[in-house]
């Protein structure tokens, strides 16, 4: 694969209690399956870049089962990103991987909390949740489960894929939370920073000036009717499109005509990118007997395809609107496992 490196993994030290990280692993003896799948997506996009997996992350879901892997990667003390490998799509579902400015997945969800004694759980294909641990809960699977999950049956898409087509809208804007924090007089609501992406790109307000930034989010948000629900900023999803197109025409007087559907397929943000057109992904999910959701702008897909049978995997590119710029996860769109899904289509090109 022209790594010249070779990542290793048989041995699994579970370091969940009392360790820096939530969950540290060892080895001594080459595995396949999963690295083989991130050793395609790195060549491919990113060319004969060297790394290690420094840390392998375990997800539980709603009801406290292992839903997902995260491998985290780099080389010595700088992290480049992370990818996460979902048991039931038994594929690599997601992933962010930056040798300039990568985080590993703890810094990117969790910053500065205090990780000792805590699990990570999916609250949904966005968004994940430090929880206590509790006594008489068995939260780490056994070697021998590991090893299961990892060989049996795996399908070795790495094999007979390539990148077919990797494509991104023009004038990509993407803030993120951090940034919403320190320099807006409002609170941070994913649905109106993902609006805030979109108007950037259609050059609504100045995105190099903070202050024209701070001012058009206070719009966004008073237009939206943004409240608190429990502890959290949130819009009604299906208010976005007007909230885009009212902004536009008020402001800048333009027409930014947008279309909606709800649980929208990839084929509808495919024809937004290939159209330079914006467009924003919703998703509602269940978790604990509560309703959460996040909002992403998408920014463009990677298509792989297999050299001689099996279906395309298509991967959409999103602004997560976490962190300090939003940065770009990649995701798996048609395994993304949530409540409804809701797609917001402008209908108007963007330039640069």
């Amino acid at each position: 694969m022209g790594k010249n490196i070779k990542k290793s993994l048989i041995v699994f030290l579970i370091c969940l209690f009392g360790c820096n990280s939530i969950i540290t692993a060892y080895g001594d003896e080459d595995i396949s399956g999963v690295y083989q799948e991130i050793d395609l997506i790195v060549e491919q996009m990113y060319g004969d870049v060297s790394y290690i997996v420094k840390d392998i992350i375990p997800i539980y879901d709603c009801n406290f089962n292992i839903c997902e892997y995260v491998f985290d990667v780099g080389l010595d003390n700088v992290d480049y990103g992370y990818f996460v490998y979902n048991i039931e799509a038994n594929e690599v579902i997601k992933f962010k991987f930056d040798t300039y400015s990568g985080e590993s997945f703890e810094q990117k969800y969790f910053g500065c909390e205090e990780i000792t004694d805590k699990i990570a759980k999916k609250v949904d294909e966005f968004t994940y949740e430090l929880n206590d641990y509790q006594e008489g809960v068995q939260y780490v699977a056994s070697k021998h489960d590991l090893m299961d999950i990892f060989f049996d049956n795996f399908e070795l898409v790495y094999c007979s894929y390539i990148l077919k087509k990797e494509k991104y809208i023009p004038n990509r804007v993407q803030f993120g939370e951090d940034y919403i924090n320190k320099k807006c007089n409002k609170n941070y609501c994913c649905a109106a920073v993902a609006i805030l992406n979109v108007l950037g790109q259609y050059k609504c307000y100045n995105t190099n000036s903070d202050s024209s930034v701070s001012n058009a989010y206070t719009d966004i948000y008073n237009m939206g009717g943004v409240k608190k629900l429990n502890e959290e900023y949130v819009m009604d999803q299906t208010k976005m499109g007007q909230v885009v197109a009212d902004y536009a025409k008020i402001n800048k007087n333009k027409n930014i005509p947008y279309q909606s559907k709800k649980n929208p397929d990839m084929d509808f943000f495919v024809d937004a990118v290939d159209k330079k057109y914006s467009s924003i992904l919703g998703i509602t999910s269940k978790c604990g007997g509560g309703v959460a959701g996040h909002a992403v702008s998408v920014t463009g897909y990677l298509e792989f395809t297999p050299v001689t049978h099996g279906n395309d995997k298509r991967f959409l590119a999103v602004a997560s609107g976490w962190g300090e710029i939003g940065d770009t996860e990649y995701i798996l769109y048609d395994e993304i496992d949530v409540y409804s899904k809701y797609g917001v289509k402008f209908q108007q090109t963007i330039y640069k």
